[in-house]
C-alpha cells in the first residue's frame, strides 16, 4: 500500500485534508510544568545543603565536658547553715509581738489603745468601729468565754435577744459582764479621738447598769442591757446619735426590769448562816400579775410570788397604785 495514497471516504472518493494546523498548547503547558518542578527541585536542594553543612559542622565541634560530681561536703555545709537560720527565724518569729491589725500612727500623738486591745482579733476591731458588733457578741470580747458558743440567743417570736442558760451560769453577776462592756467602749473611744465627751455616755450607762444590778434580778438585767445595747447600736449606725447611752429606757425597764425587783425579807435568825440574831436576805420572786392587779390571790399568791409593789418594794400599793413623781 501507497503511504502517500489519499483516504477514501465510505462512498469510495478521497476525503479531503484537513486545514487545521496542529495547536501547540500542550507543548507550552508541559514546558511551565517541567520548569516548575525545576524550580521545587533547586530549593530543596538548597535546604538539604544547608541541613548538611549544620550537621557537619556540630559534628565537627567539640563536645562539652561530662558536669562535675558534686561536693557532698559543701553540699552539706549549705544544708547545715540553711537549717541554722530556719531555726533562728522561728524563734525570732514567736518572740514577735503579735499584729494588732491598726496602721501606725505618723504624726501627732495617737490616741490611747488599751494593752488587750493587742490580744483580739483585727476582725472584731473593725466590726465595732463600724457598728456591726452586737450585744450577742460580747462573750467574743473576754478571754474567758471567747472560743465558746453564742451568751444570747435571738427569739425568732419576738425579735429580741435572750439570755441562754450558759449566758446564766458564767455572766452571773454585773461584774462578768462589765469586763467585755469596758473592752467594746475603750475600743469604740480609742477610735473616736475628735469626741472627747462620747467616753462619758459610755461610763454614765455603766453606772446605770451597776444600780439595776443592785436593785432587781441580774437575769432580767442581763436581758435589759443587751436589748438597750442593740438599740444603741442601731442609733449609732444609722445617725451616728451616742447619747441614748446616757439616758435609761423608761419603756424597756417598764417591760423587763420593774416585775424583777429584789426585796429583803429578814430570815428568823436560826441556823447556821445567822449568828446573834443577824438577818438572811433571800430574794423572793415579785408578783407580776399583783402589780398589774391580776393576781386571783389578794393575801397570799397562789404562785408562791410576793405581793409588793416592783419599783419600791412597799406592800401597800403595787405598781399600777405606785405614786407618780411629778
Amino acid at each position: 500500500m501507497n503511504p502517500r495514497a489519499r483516504p477514501r471516504s465510505t462512498n469510495g472518493q478521497f476525503a479531503k485534508a484537513s486545514s487545521t494546523p496542529l495547536s501547540s498548547t500542550s507543548t507550552m503547558a508541559t514546558t511551565e510544568q517541567l520548569q516548575e518542578e525545576l524550580a521545587n527541585l533547586k530549593a530543596q536542594y538548597g535546604e538539604l545543603k544547608q541541613l548538611y553543612q549544620e550537621n557537619l559542622a556540630n559534628a565537627s565541634a567539640p563536645a562539652p565536658p561530662p558536669p562535675a560530681a558534686p561536693n557532698i561536703d559543701e553540699l552539706e555545709r549549705v544544708r547545715s547553715m540553711l537549717s541554722e537560720l530556719t531555726k533562728k527565724f522561728e524563734e525570732a518569729s514567736s518572740r514577735a509581738p503579735q499584729n494588732t491589725g491598726r496602721p501606725e500612727e505618723t504624726g501627732g500623738v495617737p490616741p490611747f489603745i488599751p494593752p488587750p486591745h493587742h490580744q483580739r482579733c483585727a476582725a472584731h476591731i473593725t466590726s465595732i468601729i463600724t457598728h456591726d458588733f452586737r450585744g450577742s457578741d460580747l462573750y467574743k470580747l473576754d478571754s474567758r468565754y471567747r472560743d465558746k458558743e453564742a451568751a444570747f440567743t435571738f427569739n425568732g417570736s419576738t425579735g429580741q435577744f435572750e439570755t441562754s442558760n450558759r449566758a446564766a451560769k458564767e455572766y452571773k453577776t454585773f461584774d462578768m459582764l462589765y469586763i467585755p462592756l469596758v473592752a467594746y467602749f475603750s475600743i469604740l473611744s480609742a477610735h473616736l479621738p475628735g469626741q472627747p465627751t462620747v467616753p462619758l455616755v459610755f461610763f454614765k450607762f455603766l453606772v446605770h447598769l451597776q444600780k439595776l444590778a443592785r436593785d432587781y434580778e441580774w437575769a432580767a438585767v442581763l436581758e435589759y442591757s443587751i436589748i438597750f445595747f442593740n438599740r444603741r447600736r442601731m442609733e449609732m449606725l444609722e445617725s451616728g446619735d451616742y447619747s441614748h447611752w446616757a439616758l435609761p429606757d423608761n419603756g424597756l425597764m417598764a417591760e423587763h426590769i420593774y416585775a424583777h425587783r429584789k426585796v429583803t425579807i429578814r430570815g428568823s435568825g436560826s441556823g447556821a448562816g445567822s449568828r446573834g440574831g443577824a438577818s438572811t436576805l433571800k430574794p423572793p420572786v415579785v408578783c407580776y400579775n399583783w402589780n398589774q392587779n391580776k393576781c386571783s390571790g389578794s393575801a397570799k399568791c397562789p404562785s408562791g410570788r410576793t405581793h409588793v409593789c416592783s419599783t419600791c418594794g412597799k406592800a401597800d400599793h403595787s405598781l399600777v397604785d405606785h405614786p407618780k413623781s411629778t
